[in-house]
Parts: structure tokens; C-alpha cells; sequence
């Protein structure tokens, strides 16, 4: 039996890509931007580094950092209610090797809401 895998419309890797992020939101027409990152990323500044371009291009944005490696079942839809209940339409993924962003995202892609950049 074959598997079939759908990513996301539009990935950037590589340097400069972090610098994209608006205006993908923008291209989408996305009002409001609803940021995944890992707790630890938070941290160290690395997920500030998002959220102040989406500042500087006043898109609002709501943060969920309660990312885990290995999620369960529970971990993810405590992702999705919180994507949600924050009245984002568009959703971020920064995430660090190993989390369950993608996870996450695919979850908010496949539940009905507009989608994630």
C-alpha cells in the first residue's frame, strides 16, 4: 500500500528565510499569526526573533510554546484547542530538531482552519 505525505504550501530553509515570514502572511491575507515554537527556543531568544518581524510589520500574533519532543495524543490537541480559542488564521512553525511542530501543524492544516505558514 502506498503512503502519500502533503507538507505545507511553502517552506524556506537556508539563511534569509526567517525574513519571508511576513510576507507569506501577507500573500495569504492572514490577519492574525498564531506562533508554535519549543520552550526552549523561547528561551534562548531564537522565537523573538519572529515575533519581532511580525511586530515590525504589525501582525499580531499569539505564542504556544508548550511543545514537547515525542508528543502524545493529548500534547497535540492541547496545541489545536490553543490555535483555536487564540482566533489566529494563520499558524508559524519554529521549531528545533526533534518537536512536534510539524506535528502540530499538520493537525491545525487537516482540522479545518485556513492554514499555517
Amino acid at each position: 500500500m502506498a503512503n502519500r505525505f502533503i507538507l505545507n504550501e511553502t517552506s524556506y530553509h537556508g539563511a534569509g528565510a526567517i525574513n519571508e515570514i511576513a510576507t507569506e502572511i501577507k500573500a495569504h491575507g492572514f490577519k492574525k499569526a498564531f506562533v508554535a515554537s519549543d520552550p526552549d527556543l523561547v528561551k534562548f531568544g531564537v522565537t523573538g526573533k519572529v515575533t519581532d518581524i511580525l511586530d515590525k510589520e504589525n501582525i499580531p500574533w499569539e505564542l504556544y510554546s508548550n511543545i514537547k519532543p515525542n508528543p502524545t495524543i493529548e500534547n497535540v490537541q492541547t496545541g489545536v484547542a490553543a490555535f483555536k480559542a487564540s482566533g489566529a488564521d494563520g499558524h508559524c512553525n519554529h521549531r528545533g530538531p526533534g518537536k512536534c511542530g510539524l506535528c502540530d501543524g499538520q493537525l491545525f492544516c487537516n482540522s479545518g482552519t485556513p492554514g499555517y505558514v
